[in-house]
């Protein structure tokens, strides 16, 4: 009969990637609180701090998902490679408030089209705030977290010496 000993440092680093996922859930759940009540009063002032806040907790957590990577880049595997700029650019995109998006490329609503032809009857730049900025914008929160997530796992990708970081 085999006997099976247990790796007690492993259990103890997956309870913190855990613990530590679990408390960057709980911050972007209170910020999400804390945003909507800034929404219901319209006071956009109050909107950035949160907005940023939780924006950044999502690029926290994209960097917790490649916790082993990331923490490799600490042993000297640090470099740099092509993921890193559309990481960034992400973590910009989603840390950009909505509604400084909206006011930049002047959005009053989601674009809406009921054929095919109706996108080629709109300009070019329309087409890429159809595409493009009216998802960000219009899209709420799931939107930006998907943006943010994406960006954080591309950076920690994009900040090693290989295009493919160890697993």
């Amino acid at each position: 009969m085999e006997s099976r000993s247990f790796n007690y440092k492993e259990i103890i680093k997956y309870v913190i990637v855990f613990v530590v996922g679990f408390i960057l859930l709980q911050l972007i759940t209170m910020t999400n609180m804390e945003l909507s009540k800034a929404i219901e009063r319209i006071d956009t002032e109050k909107m950035v701090v949160p907005y940023l806040f939780r924006s950044l907790c999502g690029i926290f957590f994209g960097f917790l998902i490649k916790w082993r990577a990331f923490l490799k880049l600490f042993r000297g595997n640090a470099g740099v490679n092509a993921k890193l700029f559309p990481g960034i650019l992400l973590a910009l995109i989603s840390l950009t408030p909505h509604f400084y998006l909206a006011r930049l490329f002047r959005l009053s609503g989601p674009f809406t089209f009921s054929t095919i032809q109706d996108i080629f009857s709109y300009e070019f730049s329309s087409v890429i705030n159809m595409l493009f900025v009216s998802p960000v914008v219009f899209g709420g929160g799931a939107v930006i977290m998907v943006l943010s997530v994406s960006a954080g796992l591309l950076i920690v990708e994009g900040l090693h010496k290989n295009a493919q970081p160890p697993r």
